[in-house]
Formats: C-alpha cells, sequence, structure tokens
C-alpha cells in the first residue's frame, strides 16, 4: 500500500547508498589519536605508581569521603595526570566498583580534573554494569559534546581496541550513537552505528527513535526506517509518530494519513501520539473540522485522548474564533478524567486575545488561578499584549510589575509593544523610563 509513499529502493545502511557513499568510506580510515603516544603524555614512574597505589589503598580503607578530608591524600589527588587516574579507575573498577562513579566524580567537581577518554569509557562500563543509565547517559553527553562533531571516528576505535571484550561493551556504543543524535551530530551517531553493525551489536528503539527525529525532513529518514525493520528491532509508538511528522513535511498529508492507517492493520496499532501528529498539522492548516475528525478516531480504536489531543483541537478552535465549542472541549476534557493545564488556559486565554475579549481573558485566568495553577511567562505576555492592544496600557504596566515581581524577564518584543502602547497614549517620557 506504500509503495507509492516509500519510492526510494531499500538499501543497506550506509553501505550499499550513494547518499552515504563518502561516509562509509571515511569510517575508521583516520589514525586513531590513541595509535600513538604523544612526546608530552606523562609517563608513570616508581613515585607516581606510588601515588596510584596510596589512593586505592585509601579509598578502600578510609572510603572517598575519608580521603577527601585527609590534607594528604587531597595533596595526592591535586597532583594526579592522567595516565594515573586511569590506572587508578581501572583498579577500582576490578577491587572496589562502587567507588569508581564517585571517585571520577571528586576529581572533576572538586579538583577540576579533564578525564581521559579511557577513563570516561571505563566508567561508562561500570555504570551499565550497575544499570545507572541515567548516570551512563550523562557522562557519555558530556564526553561528546567536549569531543565536538568529527570525533565518532577515533572514539569508535578506541572502544574496539581497548573495550571490545568488556562486558556491557554493546550497551556504552549504543549509548554512544544516542549521545551523539541527541547533540544533532548525525554524521558521528551515523558513524557509530555503521560499526555497530559491522559488529552485530544491537542499537536500541530509542536511537533509532533520536536518529529519525533528526532525520525526519529528509528521504534517508526511511534508510534508517529499513535498517530497524531489518534488524528486528521493536518499534514503539513514538517511531510511527516520527515517521508520520516526517511524511507531513516531505510527501504531504495524504500518505502520513495512509501510513497512520496501515499502522491500524499492524499488531501494534495506531498510537495516542500519532493521531496527535496527524491532528496538530490538519489544525495547523486550518483545517480544524478534520482535525476532530481523526480525534473521533481515537475513540473508534479503542484509545483515550490525552491533554495533547485536546490542546490540539482548543488551539484550533480559538483560532478559528470558535470560542464556545474550544470551552466546550475542556468541559468534556474534564469528564474524560482530564484536567486543564496551563497550556490549556494560556490557549483560551489567547483565543479571547484574538476576539479583543481581554474580560474573557481575565475570567480565563481567574479560573485558573481557582484550580491552584500559576500564570508563566507565556500568560502574562498574552494579556500585557491584549491590554496593550485594546489601548489599556494601565493595566498592561500593572502586569508588568507583577511579572518582574515574580522573577520573569520581558523579551524584546513585549518590551516594544510597551513602549509602542505608551507612546501612543502619549507618555512618552515613561516609555523612555522603562526603556533605560
Amino acid at each position: 500500500m506504500l509503495n507509492h509513499i516509500h519510492k526510494w529502493k531499500p538499501i543497506h545502511f550506509l553501505q550499499n547508498s550513494r547518499t552515504f557513499a563518502p561516509l562509509s568510506s571515511l569510517i575508521f580510515s583516520k589514525p586513531s589519536a590513541f595509535a600513538a603516544k604523544r612526546n608530552d603524555e606523562p609517563t608513570v614512574g616508581p613515585d607516581s605508581r606510588t601515588n596510584v597505589s596510596e589512593i586505592v589503598t585509601g579509598l578502600r580503607i578510609l572510603g572517598l569521603r575519608g580521603i577527601n578530608g585527609d590534607h594528604y591524600y587531597k595533596h595526592i589527588m591535586s597532583t594526579l595526570n592522567q595516565i594515573q587516574v586511569d590506572l587508578i579507575i581501572e583498579k577500582l573498577r576490578i577491587e572496589n566498583p562502587e567507588s569508581v562513579f564517585s571517585f571520577f566524580n571528586l576529581l572533576r567537581n572538586e579538583y577540576g580534573f579533564r578525564h581521559s577518554r579511557v577513563s570516561i569509557f571505563a566508567v561508562a562500563h561500570v555504570l551499565a554494569a550497575n544499570r545507572r543509565f541515567q548516570e551512563l547517559r550523562l557522562v557519555v553527553k558530556q564526553m561528546v559534546d567536549e569531543e565536538g562533531s568529527g570525533s565518532a571516528t577515533s572514539l569508535c576505535e578506541l572502544l574496539l581496541n581497548r573495550f571490545r571484550d568488556w562486558d556491557w561493551s554493546g550497551v556504552v556504543w549504543d549509548i554512544l550513537a544516542f549521545s551523539y543524535s541527541r547533540s544533532e551530530m548525525v554524521y558521528d551517531a551515523l558513524c557509530v552505528l555503521a560499526k555497530m553493525k559491522d559488529l552485530n551489536l544491537k542499537v536500541s528503539t530509542s536511537t533509532y527513535n533520536s536518529l529519525l527525529h533528526n532525520l525526519r525532513h529528509t528521504e534517508i529518514m526511511w534508510n534508517v526506517y529499513d535498517e530497524i525493520k531489518d534488524s528486528g528491532t521493536p518499534q514503539s509508538e513514538y517511531t510511527t509518530s516520527i515517521l508520520i511528522d516526517g511524511l507531513c513535511e516531505q510527501a504531504g498529508l495524504q500518505d502520513a494519513v495512509s501510513f497512520l492507517m496501515d499502522a491500524q492493520r499492524k499488531e501494534t496499532g495506531p498510537s495516542v501520539v500519532s493521531f496527535n501528529t496527524i491532528m496538530s498539522r490538519f489544525s495547523k492548516l486550518g483545517f480544524v473540522d478534520i482535525a476532530k475528525s481523526f480525534f473521533c478516531m481515537i475513540f473508534k480504536y479503542g484509545l483515550l485522548p490525552d491533554s495533547y489531543s485536546y490542546n490540539i483541537l482548543i488551539h484550533g478552535l480559538c483560532v478559528a474564533g470558535s470560542l464556545e465549542e474550544a470551552l466546550e472541549f475542556t468541559k468534556d476534557m474534564e469528564r474524560h478524567g482530564l484536567h486543564p493545564d496551563t497550556v490549556t488556559y494560556n490557549i483560551l486565554c489567547k483565543g479571547f486575545r484574538l476576539l479583543g475579549l481581554m474580560s474573557g481573558a481575565r475570567q480565563v485566568i481567574q479560573k485558573m488561578l481557582v484550580k491552584g495553577l500559576n500564570p508563566d511567562h507565556v500568560t502574562y505576555t498574552i494579556l500585557i499584549c491584549g491590554h496593550c492592544h485594546s489601548g489599556n496600557t494601565e493595566e498592561a504596566l500593572k502586569l508588568r510589575e507583577e511579572m518582574l515581581s515574580r522573577g520573569f524577564q520581558l523579551s524584546i518584543i513585549l518590551y516594544s509593544v510597551l513602549l509602542s502602547s505608551l507612546c501612543k497614549s502619549g507618555r512618552v517620557e515613561e516609555s523612555i523610563e522603562i526603556a533605560l
């Protein structure tokens, strides 16, 4: 059914594609940064080995707090070089793995120590083995951001040569690809995935989804999707949603709808997230009635809309000037056990402002306060702009003071609106005061 959508041929990821030919030819062809020892690299002599041994022993006997509170050990730690730290972390990984990450953080946070790639990967493997995935992502993401674009080749070579047989190595590879993708270094993420495929390492759904999201506006998205299917990696509801969003951008809504209906025939079926993506697109184009029809289809497939589903429709109706219907959907939202949030009330407030009904906007804010929700920066921006456009500059200035008292900063656009309103009302000196 989707042949008319997927016109490009399925290709083997990064190998047979002309798109990736330059990429695949570059992968692992550059000499490693670790292939030869640098001339200025510190050496580990007898004294240095003694320092390493003393730190490890001190950690075993006194613990991390103990050695950090001891002047002797603090002096030693302040003089450690990268090779010494690599040795300490390697010994701790074997003898006392629970202390590895704490020691790593102590040096980095309190001594400003810049860890080597070797130490970072060693710590990453320890975190993976202990299923501390949040800290693992943080450590690898920081390394990726520091190394920057184009660093994947040498990092992959280091992982391959030094950590190949380590337990949990596959997880570290996957997190490395995920981190590059999250940092929008797509070229590097693709380099890592290509090498993972050579090594028969499993790529996680979250890593594939992140890469799909970055490529959703390009035809390369389908190459990645082919790889997901070929590898048998489970697809999440976000996988389909990302593809539908990409189709909306690339091929138009008709193909996106066809893809959504095709998903319905699969075991997983369509998700609320996928419906929301379609609804949002139609709503932004002004086809709010079509968006409503998809909203009804959510119930037809035995699903329940979420707050985002309602907010999409409420926003579309407000923009179309159908405030009464938008308010009715807000009540329906509550009937289905969903509570309007700050986003919902901001949408309604903006709807009243667009029609010049600032009294209605105030009522919305009052209801918002009764529900225990506080106005945010968007709320104040809507209200101040609305009062300025209606000529009620005094009320706009009061809101400005309230906004500042709550720690919010006015944007340049909001300042411009205020200054323009003051000037129009002949309060030029006051506008100059605010500008200064």
